[in-house]
């Protein structure tokens, strides 16, 4: 299978193999109830706020994507198989406005990163909920992770709580700490002095 195929819901579906691959955040890691849990899409968008619950995340479109985190500071990770809901599919229930141009990726405990809406948009962009076969660990961004391989593994948000589209460029936590407002990892720039 290759990556982008739609394999399914996350309904019903057995999630179990390792999860191999260290973990790095900054701050605590948050436990939040999966019963209280909502993932908010605000800011620019055609109709409004959108909301979803957990449940509704389940029952979207799902896909394994390939990848690999790219650490800003320790280098390439291993590849993993990454399963979510395609980021395009997101893109298309819950609409930009056509001004927008980009999202900031907001997380628990203030946490957040920007990307450009051609990088949300991406075919291997994806809301993660498991890695290699396992729903993913708190350590590891449950219960959603916002995966981008293209991008270096700050912009994979983890604890993913609200995406908002913006008609101009906002910085994140590490973008306000001097680090790459893109951040793609085949023009390797991590810092925004690396134009």
């Amino acid at each position: 299978m290759g990556h982008g195929d739609v394999t399914g819901t996350g309904r019903g579906e057995e999630c179990n193999g390792p999860q191999r691959a260290s973990a790095r955040h900054y701050g605590p890691v948050p436990r939040l109830d999966i019963n209280r849990w909502r993932l908010a899409i605000t800011g620019a968008t055609c109709e409004g706020m959108y909301c979803y619950t957990w449940d509704d995340i389940l029952d979207m479109p799902m896909i394994d994507v390939p990848g690999t985190i790219h650490c800003a500071q320790q280098g390439r990770g291993i590849t993993q198989i990454w399963r979510g809901v395609p980021t395009s599919h997101l893109l298309s229930i819950a609409p930009p406005d056509p001004k927008a141009t980009h999202a900031l990726a907001a997380a628990a405990y203030g946490f957040s990163s920007t990307l450009r809406l051609r990088d949300l948009n991406h075919p291997e962009t994806i809301l993660a909920t498991c890695v290699d076969g396992v729903p993913l660990t708190p350590q590891h961004g449950a219960p959603l992770r916002l995966f981008a391989p293209h991008l270096f593994g700050w912009k994979s948000v983890k604890w993913l709580l609200e995406i908002s589209y913006l008609t101009a460029p906002e910085p994140g936590f590490w973008e306000c700490r001097g680090y790459h407002m893109v951040g793609k990892v085949s023009d390797g720039h991590i810092y925004a002095h690396q134009e």
